[in-house]
């Protein structure tokens, strides 16, 4: 695993790495870029979830679920822009929001999801793990 992502990652079960071809095809069908540090994440562990620092917990879905999680939650109905990748195991989903040529890392609700009740986190993955990280 990349040593930018090794902190964060250490109490956390890992899964086998994916694809550039796969991730290529699921960034097509969301019609997504994803960012490059979450490429790279991916390209490592497809998917991961455990602790997180002190008092966090993460799941990061893997890159074959995400099409099927967005659609469940209905996510382009109750948040356009948004492309959810994970949560922390309850109520608090982690997602992409493009706006402007801009991606941003941001936390919403599952139940109750709207854009109002969405909190920008970070503009990289590394950011938003770092984020997480060292929550207190």
């Amino acid at each position: 695993m990349d040593n930018i992502f090794h902190k964060y990652i250490e109490d956390m079960d890992l899964e086998q790495p994916t694809s550039l071809e796969n991730i290529t095809v699921i960034e097509s069908q969301l019609n997504i870029s994803f960012p490059t540090d979450y490429i790279s994440f991916m390209l490592e562990s497809n998917g991961a979830e455990g602790a997180i620092g002190e008092n966090g917990y993460l799941q990061l879905w893997s890159i074959d679920v995400l099409i099927q999680h967005n659609e469940g939650y209905e996510v382009k109905e109750f948040a356009p822009g948004v492309t959810l990748f994970g949560s922390d195991g309850g109520n608090a989903a982690y997602g992409f929001f493009e706006k402007g040529g801009e991606t941003q890392i941001i936390e919403i609700p599952l139940m109750g999801m709207d854009l109002d009740e969405m909190a920008v986190i970070s503009n990289t993955f590394v950011d938003f793990l770092d984020c997480l990280y060292n929550e207190a």
